[in-house]
Formats: C-alpha cells, structure tokens, sequence
C-alpha cells in the first residue's frame, strides 16, 4: 500500500479520526472530520486506501470508496485492539488500525454487500419480533401464575387458553388484571403477524438468489440458515478453504498446541459465530430425527447414521454442521450447485 496515500480512520455516527500515511510514515497529523467532510475526503479523486475498523457504518463507507476507484480495508476490531499503544483515544484507535493493516498475517474482516446487508436486516427483524414474542409470552405466563393459574408451556398452549382465561369471570382475576394482560396479548399477536409477514418476505429475496437456491438443499439448511450463511460467508473470497469458514463460524475444535505437540480441545462455545452456529446445529439435530424416522436414503444418511453410532447425537450434529457450512463456502466461493447424496 505505499505507493499510494493510506488514510486509516477510527469511525462513528458523526466524528471520525483520521491520519493519512505514504511510504509507512505519517504526512498528516490526526484531524477530526465530521460526516460531511469525511465523505469528501473519501470520495476525492486521488488515489487512496481507506483502512477502518469493521463496524456499524464500515461497509457503507467502504462501498462509497470503491464507487469513487479507491481501496478499502475493513479490519476486525478485536486486530485492532491488539496493536493499540496507551491510552484508548481516538487518534490512537487510528494509529493501531493502520500498524493492523501492515501486518503481514491480517485477517479481514468479511465484506457484505449491499443485498447481504438487506438480507441480514430482514433476519434481524424477523429475529427481533421472536424475542418479542417470547418476551411477551414469558410475561403472561409469570403474571397469571401469580394468580394460581399456571399454563403448560408452548405458544399452541398460549393461544388456546389467553382468550378463554380474559374472558372467563370465574377465574378471580381483577378487571385491572384482565385489561394489562389483555394489552400484551395484543401486542403478541401483532408481534406474531409481523414475524410471519417478515418470514415469508425472506422466502420470497432468497427465491432470486441463486446461492441460496442452493443452499437450501443442504440437509438441515432452511431459510433461517441460508440467511445465516449468505451474511457470515459474504462471496466466500474472504476464506482460502472450506475449513477457514468452518472455523469462523466455529464449527472446528480449538487448538492449544506448543513444543510440537498438538492438543485439540472441543469447539468453543464463546467463540465464532455463536448466534449462527446455534441454528446450524438444530438444523443438523433435525436431520438427524429426520433420517432416523424415514432411514437412509442417500450416502450422507448413511454417513450420519454411522457417525451417531460411532460418536453419539451431539458430535454427529455438529459434524453435519461443520460438513454444510464446507459444502455452503464451495457453493458460494465457486458458484457451484449442490450434489445431494
């Protein structure tokens, strides 16, 4: 990056920190710019790269570079905040991200498009209308045991009995008692249509998406996932093999090897993409129930049945979830279609 001008900026909502560098030394001092100004700067005409940390906004500006002919370097916070020296400034938030950018070993961060970046809104608001609902229901449910009325669990079980219990006289529930509660199973079902309309927008963005076409056919992978996978794997350029995107989603064991002696520990549970990894499992735990109930149709079947044998139900899912997210960064990465057998 020396032949050209480097600007390594530390940015937010409307301040961002930034020192431009050629030939690895700084020819500017650290300024402040406000979001205007920054967006000129980015967008001048000569030649630069943009190096930023990978948070909210990153993408967006890194997108307005590239419009303009310019680089842009997106850098995971966490390689940042080792190469920090002193106190946590701003001026020494950009200091560390461009000394990140130099580093001969940096991973970057995984570039999304501006559809990726739709899709993963659309899961995030699908996601968020869940926890309301659970919330919600949660809520009901430990209000009314304080009433002696205890209800089995499951929403089939809350939207059966909520109507009967407002509207029964018998049950000793004050007229308060009965209008509060009645206002959050209001906001449940609006929350409940919101999910489905939201769910069924998702199906209808990943009916024109090729990849996700294809991903679908993966055992244990449905929308939910396919959505998953599209944001964490972006156009697959940023992993060499299949097996570095299993390890970011975190779906490889951990190594804590020295000396020549390799230790392999479990996968981590506070590590990757915990969130995505979750439903990666269920879905492989799904597959499982599923092949068990109908029997092995296809070698993947067989596989799977004689990995659970061998290693039980909960090493088997997550082996089946390491495989699709293999087999999802091929189809991506290499534009291919899926093979199912």
């Amino acid at each position: 990056m020396s032949y050209r001008t480097v600007i390594a900026a530390d940015i937010a909502k409307t301040n961002f920190q930034c020192i431009q560098f050629r030939n690895h030394q700084p020819v500017s001092k650290s300024k402040n710019y406000k979001r205007a100004a920054f967006e000129k700067l980015i967008t001048a005409d000569k030649p630069m790269t943009l190096v930023m940390e990978s948070c909210s906004g990153a993408h967006h500006w890194a997108r307005l570079a590239e419009e303009h002919g310019h680089e842009a370097v997106l850098i995971p916070p966490k390689t940042v905040t080792g190469f920090r020296q002193g106190h946590k400034t701003d001026t020494n938030d950009a200091y560390a991200i461009y000394d990140a950018s130099c580093s001969v070993n940096l991973k970057l961060s995984i570039r999304k498009s501006l559809d990726t970046q739709a899709l993963q809104v659309l899961g995030s608001v699908r996601d968020g209308y869940q926890n309301r609902k659970k919330q919600l229901s949660n809520a009901l449910r430990g209000h009314l045991a304080e009433f002696g009325i205890v209800m089995p669990v499951g929403y089939a079980t809350l939207k059966r009995q909520i109507p009967e219990l407002l509207e029964d006289p018998d049950n000793g529930l004050p007229g308060s008692v009965r209008f509060a509660l009645n206002e959050y199973w209001l906001d449940w079902q609006k929350a409940s249509a919101q999910e489905v309309k939201v769910a069924e927008r998702i199906k209808a963005e990943l009916k024109e998406i090729r990849a996700a076409k294809e991903l679908m056919k993966l055992e244990g992978i449905g929308p939910v996932n396919a959505v998953g996978l599209l944001c964490a794997l972006g156009d697959g350029r940023g992993f060499n093999k299949a097996k570095e995107a299993a390890a970011y989603i975190g779906l490889t064991p951990k190594q804590h090897s020295t000396g020549g002696k390799e230790v392999i520990i479990g996968i981590g549970k506070k590590c990757g993409h915990k969130k995505l990894r979750s439903s990666l499992i269920q879905g492989a735990r799904a597959m499982i129930i599923a092949v068990k109930t109908r029997g092995a149709v296809s070698e993947t079947d067989h596989w799977l049945l004689a990995l659970v044998e061998r290693c039980g139900e909960n090493r088997a899912a997550v082996a089946l979830a390491n495989k699709n997210v293999r087999r999802a960064w091929a189809l991506i990465a290499h534009q291919r279609s899926c093979v199912i057998g």
